[in-house]
């Protein structure tokens, strides 16, 4: 079987795709500017806390800020890494934490690329708030037993991970 697309229409389901990406960041923008009020209330609380107020993490999941790089099969946004930047950088007007937090909640996207897709599947049904947290500063090991893993090991700080469901970390077999 020969398929063949021509120029023409591939440049025609770009400029499609591009325009509902760009749809996607007006309205994570607009949902920002909305709670702004809100974002910069929680801002001295988390910081108190040492960890991201659950408010806070509420208001940043209301926008769909999490979900940006998620593929959209999975219910994300499917949005490229570079598309994000505009409501990121808002979100650092108002809370810089809140908005380093996002961007390693991002990583999801990223993240389910690396699990079998049953397991992607499973994970993102259901409409589950799901945010990922990576260590890369941790030591420990990771185990082969018949029942899976075992992974044991320390780790210095992931802030992150306080408000995260998912957490990764690299381990050396």
């Amino acid at each position: 079987m020969n398929i063949s697309v021509s120029a023409d229409a591939l440049s025609a389901d770009l400029a499609r795709e591009k325009q509902d990406h760009q749809k996607i960041v007006d309205d994570i923008l607009a949902k920002v500017e909305e709670i702004s009020g809100a974002l910069e209330e929680e801002a001295a609380p988390s910081e108190e806390l040492g960890k991201l107020t659950d408010k806070a993490v509420d208001l940043l999941f209301s926008t769909g800020m999490p979900q940006a790089y998620i593929p959209k099969e999975l219910g994300g946004k499917g949005l490229f890494p570079g598309e994000a930047q505009s409501f990121l950088s808002r979100v650092a007007y108002y809370d810089g934490s809140l908005a380093w937090v996002n961007t390693i909640f991002a990583c999801a996207g990223l993240m389910v690329s690396y699990l079998p897709e049953d397991v992607s599947e499973e994970l993102f049904s259901g409409g589950k708030r799901i945010s990922f947290s990576a260590v890369s500063n941790g030591q420990g090991t990771a185990v082969k037993t018949d029942d899976g893993w075992v992974v044991s090991g320390r780790v210095g700080t992931a802030m992150p991970a306080r408000s995260s469901t998912q957490r990764t970390s690299s381990c050396p077999r």
